[in-house]
């Protein structure tokens, strides 16, 4: 019989904890957050498209590309950002929404417009002046398959934006002697 597992409480000295949450809070920047979010949600964008318009692959494509979009996404408000609060995870929600709309267009776009529409993307918007032909092809093509990988985008940008402490920095915040020796 094993024994089961005990909770350990930890009591945590409220000064450190005070200063190590002045110090993270001092080290966050929302705006770098944005910029590292925008930046790695227009590359997977841009690289989805890219291969979806070169291999013609869209359906079979369609959801993996969306996901590791909001992972990307997701780390990379964390990483540049190093935001604590709840405006990190909201920020890289909407970026992974944002572009997962956009790599979704733009992949629907490359390709389906050389069959049947005549050409390529650059030389119906050259011809038309704007993306309504695109769009079209867009809206008519958007399913629930769709909908449930952008939803699911969102959710993993959002859960993964957040900078969280871990255990070991956690038990670093407990005066000495506190924790129970292993």
């Amino acid at each position: 019989m094993e024994p089961t597992p005990r909770r350990v409480q930890i009591l945590l000295d409220a000064g450190k904890v005070r200063r190590v949450g002045e110090r993270l809070r001092a080290r966050q920047s929302l705006l770098l957050g944005i910029l590292g979010g925008l930046g790695a949600g227009l590359v997977a964008a841009f690289l989805w498209a890219v291969i979806v318009g070169m291999t013609g692959l869209q359906y079979e494509l369609d959801w993996l590309p969306m996901i590791g979009l909001g992972f990307l996404v997701g780390v990379s408000v964390r990483a540049c950002g190093r935001g604590m609060d709840r405006r990190f995870a909201f920020a890289a929600a909407l970026i992974a929404l944002v572009m997962g709309l956009l790599g979704s267009f733009f992949s629907t776009a490359l390709a389906t417009t050389g069959q049947g529409v005549g050409g390529n993307l650059g030389e119906i918007l050259y011809r038309h002046g704007n993306a309504a032909i695109p769009l079209r092809l867009f809206l008519a093509n958007w399913g629930w398959p769709d909908g449930l990988a952008l939803t699911l985008t969102v959710i993993e940008a959002y859960f993964l934006a957040r900078f969280r402490l871990a255990p070991s920095q956690i038990a670093s915040l407990a005066p000495r002697g506190a924790l129970p020796p292993c």
